[in-house]
């Protein structure tokens, strides 16, 4: 039986691939690896949206009052912080380098602290109320950290990928 995919080996009869391709297919960025580079590629497109609302928010704030608060510009810099993050994340995964693992550890625990700054640290310093939208981004980030930093930390298969 030869090789599903180069057909000109013959297949191991588990995966039907020759150990050549088996290999190229272990090194490939597919499965659940689509969950994470489908959020990096998101977070990529949608930050800049958030960074020039919140610009937005904050410049008429200060037009109305000529006053712009610690936390704005904590938010401010968090959030072009966590961009550069992503993109730095992004390059490393998306070129299988060495070091995607703690850049995505860091990408993870970015989100959860940026997510803090903008749900928990209105309620502590403005007694702002939580909405159902902070609830939804604190939960997110949490939950996306539960699942994905272990997985990163653990997995067989992100040291097949992206450890050499």
């Amino acid at each position: 039986m030869s090789c599903h995919h180069c057909e000109t080996n013959s297949a191991n009869p588990e995966s039907g691939l020759c150990d050549s391709c088996e290999k190229k297919e272990k090194e490939r960025i597919n499965g659940w690896l689509y969950l994470p580079a489908l959020g990096l590629i998101l977070s990529l497109i949608f930050i800049p949206f958030n960074i020039y609302h919140y610009l937005n928010l904050i410049i008429s704030h200060f037009k109305e009052t000529a006053f712009i608060s610690y936390y704005a510009i904590t938010l401010i810099v968090s959030m072009f912080a966590m961009y550069i993050v992503t993109v730095m994340a992004t390059w490393f995964f998306l070129r299988k380098a060495s070091k995607t693992r703690n850049m995505m550890i860091i990408y993870y625990f970015s989100g959860l602290i940026l997510s803090l700054i903008l749900t928990v640290v209105p309620i502590v310093l403005y007694k702002v109320t939580l909405q159902n939208h902070d609830v939804g981004i604190l939960t997110g980030s949490i939950i996306g950290t539960v699942i994905w930093v272990p997985y990163f930390i653990l997995s067989k298969r992100v040291r097949e990928v992206f450890v050499r």
